[in-house]
């Protein structure tokens, strides 16, 4: 099998630079997604393991007691127009 690659490898060496640059750029999209999928399962992983879920009870618990700011009521757009016959859009 060693000996494969590296017939391989020389048969890659000996093609045109254009080619040799397709086979680094290929090899280095393939082993950023195998790194991206090992990141990705071991943060899952992590991130289940140091949140048990009475805390995460805990926390959609404060979440819910928080309470929602409320808006002063301000006078729409048709209050605040003048009322002398101006109408939006007939250019009147």
């Amino acid at each position: 099998m060693f000996e494969y690659l590296e017939r391989h490898v020389a048969e890659i060496r000996r093609k045109p630079e254009s080619v040799r640059i397709v086979y680094v750029w290929s090899m280095v999209g393939i082993v950023m997604i195998f790194v991206v999928f090992i990141w990705i399962f071991t943060l899952r992983e992590n991130l289940g393991a140091s949140v048990s879920g009475d805390q995460v009870e805990s926390i959609e618990n404060s979440v819910q007691r928080v309470p929602v700011p409320t808006v002063p009521d301000k006078p729409s757009l048709s209050e605040t127009l003048p009322s002398d016959g101006y109408q939006i859009g007939n250019g009147q």
